[in-house]
């Protein structure tokens, strides 16, 4: 009889051993992806505050989202194009069919209009009416100054998308017509 209790003593303590080290390598497991999860929103929050490297961050963001197609592409050109930065970005409908190519062309601009919806709708982006202050510069509309129509548009990350319960990132307000791309004069 006491060979059998020691058979079924000794199997029960080798299977809680086994679990306790599976769970330990599980833990272990959790502990590495949650470091590559805070390793990755690191460096995507760091990409966002870096002037050179936030429209990079910006669109492979865009990509990864679930917005329609068309309206990723809109977002990835107007980056590409206009707000090279995401500081600044206030075209006009017409010129934003233009710069975006063949692509764009193919669509009437109140489609373009209607994703540009699309993707304020979503929380990617803030279209903010501007009008010109008496010195030349943009200003948001409300603020005085003249009326002219133009509608600038402010490039944000909505919550959640670069991490669960991540609270986003808000755009730039910078609105200038100065082009970071230009050579400087020798």
């Amino acid at each position: 009889m006491a060979t059998t209790e020691q058979a079924i003593v000794t199997p029960a303590a080798d299977a809680i051993a086994e679990l306790q080290r599976d769970l330990a390598e599980h833990d272990e497991a959790a502990v590495s992806r949650s470091t590559k999860v805070e390793r990755r929103v690191a460096k995507l929050e760091r990409d966002l505050a870096d002037p050179r490297h936030r429209a990079a961050a910006y669109r492979r963001l865009v990509l990864k989202s679930d917005l329609p197609s068309n309206v990723a592409r809109l977002l990835c050109g107007l980056t590409e194009e206009f707000g090279a930065r995401l500081e600044n970005c206030f075209p006009g409908r017409r010129r934003m069919r233009e710069k975006l190519g063949a692509w764009a062309r193919r669509h009437s601009t109140h489609l373009l209009t209607k994703w540009l919806t699309v993707a304020a709708d979503a929380g990617w982006i803030e279209r903010v009416p501007l009008t010109e202050a008496e010195d030349g510069n943009l200003i948001e509309g409300g603020r005085g100054g003249r009326f002219i129509s133009a509608t600038g548009i402010v490039f944000h990350v909505p919550a959640g998308v670069v991490a669960p319960g991540h609270p986003g990132v808000p755009g730039q307000r910078v609105w200038t017509r100065r082009l970071y791309g230009k050579r400087r004069a020798a």
